[in-house]
């Protein structure tokens, strides 16, 4: 594979950010990625989930303990089509906002495919019985107690990475303002 070095060196230039945002479920991802993306100038806003709901017949959800070569493979294939969607979008002076549960494979994935890009991978943070209660009030895809407790923590287990950047989801402006500070640097 041939590498341009003037066009690696115009994306490293570029302004515009492809902006990751993850938590567990219930933590306020989609509330304020659709908030963030509102607040950037030429914004994309790109849900996973709805990536993922394209599948009508055969879905499997991604959110149980049990991941069947069915899960992993529409996982995979969602997070390919958002990563094109991200590029293409990026390429052309947009900044990208993009909502996922991030496991570890996917951290990986994500920090590989865009090691020549600017981004950075936001992990929102918040307390458990608030996340259950969030969970609660869903009107579609509530998840069992028991998987909202193993992805917290999960979450809470990630250490210091210099592509992630934690935030407490306090409100949605406050939270807001915490990651425009963050992506300004």
């Amino acid at each position: 594979m041939k590498i341009n070095i003037f066009k690696l060196l115009a994306l490293k230039k570029q302004k515009n950010q492809i902006i990751i945002i993850t938590g567990p479920s219930g933590v306020g991802k989609t509330t304020i990625s659709k908030k963030l993306s509102q607040a950037l100038d030429n914004s994309v806003y790109i849900s996973l989930d709805t990536l993922r709901s394209f599948v009508k017949n055969g879905y499997q959800s991604p959110a149980t303990f049990k991941q069947t070569a069915a899960v992993i493979k529409q996982s995979s294939l969602a997070r390919n089509c958002a990563l094109f969607i991200a590029k293409a979008y990026y390429k052309n002076g947009f900044n990208i906002i993009v909502d996922d549960v991030l496991y570890k494979k996917s951290f990986v994935f994500w920090t590989k495919k865009l090691k020549n890009y600017n981004f950075k991978i936001i992990v929102l943070k918040e307390e458990l019985k608030t996340i259950i209660k969030r969970n609660t009030l869903k009107k579609t895809g509530r998840l069992d107690e028991e998987i909202i407790i193993y992805l917290k923590k999960q979450f809470d287990e990630l250490g210091p990475n210099k592509d992630l950047y934690f935030i407490k989801n306090e409100n949605t402006d406050k939270t807001v303002k915490s990651i425009k500070k963050i992506i300004a640097n």
